[in-house]
């Protein structure tokens, strides 16, 4: 808001680009400003920079600098060439510069976009695995936006996570199907009085490799019958999706 609120007092940009050094200092300091960019990002609310994100077009941005020897251009100089005006009032300050929107500005700072994608990343998980609908539209129509900003081969990672809770989806039905399909004799194992034969459990299936480290707490366990509810939709699980195994993150879900 501050940015578009100077462009609005100044659209040559020349207070903008005067107070930038402190505010790009101020910024790298902190360590949760890229997780307040990114979740601001993507939270969808039209007043933060969500509505810049659904600008589209890629996102073009470079490394801060604010030394007084810039180039006062991008491309080389012809015969009619001006250098950009500087103002007496803002020591190193100067008109124009370039026109960059405000995702790029932030972006800036940093030079780079893996942080952030980094960030998104994380973020992504999180909502992923409390998602336990398994409905994932919203987060698909946030990527797809990202993806024309940021690139398509950075965010491919967050593509497959996607993937995988819409196939843990059919995995589940299917391995549910498979389960209540056994013979009587292997579902009488389960059929007294403290266990219910028709209980399942479902999962949040995940490609390990694309998904930030998920830590698999070994100390923790479940109460006999959910152990056994498990024990019994990995098994499945094994048999249906050979030769691949699923390893359980006990400390994870609800």
């Amino acid at each position: 808001k501050m940015i578009r609120c100077f462009r609005i007092l100044d659209p040559s940009n020349l207070l903008l680009n005067y107070v930038a050094k402190p505010i790009r200092q101020y910024l790298v300091g902190r360590k949760d400003t890229i997780r307040c960019i990114v979740s601001s990002l993507t939270e969808g609310d039209d007043d933060n920079l969500h509505s810049e994100l659904r600008a589209g077009g890629s996102l073009e941005y470079g490394a801060g600098n604010d030394s007084d020897d810039d180039d006062d251009e991008e491309d080389n100089p012809d015969i009619n060439w001006i250098p950009a005006k500087r103002a007496l009032d803002f020591p190193g300050g100067r008109e124009g510069g370039q026109s960059k929107d405000v995702l790029a500005l932030l972006v800036s700072i940093y030079g780079s976009t893996d942080l952030f994608v980094t960030e998104y990343r994380s973020i992504l998980a999180g909502r992923l695995l409390q998602n336990i609908e398994y409905f994932s539209d919203v987060e698909v129509k946030t990527l797809e936006l990202l993806k024309i900003r940021f690139g398509e081969e950075p965010l491919h990672s967050c593509e497959v996570m996607l993937h995988d809770i819409d196939s843990s989806k059919r995995l589940n039905t299917a391995i549910t199907a498979a389960m209540k399909a056994k013979t009587s004799r292997q579902m009488k194992e389960f059929d007294d009085e403290n266990v219910d034969a028709d209980a399942l459990v479902n999962y949040c299936i995940v490609s390990d490799e694309y998904w930030p480290s998920l830590h698999v707490d070994s100390t923790i366990t479940h109460h006999t019958r959910a152990a056994r509810l498990q024990s019994r939709f990995a098994d499945t699980f094994d048999d249906i999706k050979k030769p691949k195994k699923l390893e359980i993150a006990p400390q994870l879900g609800q």
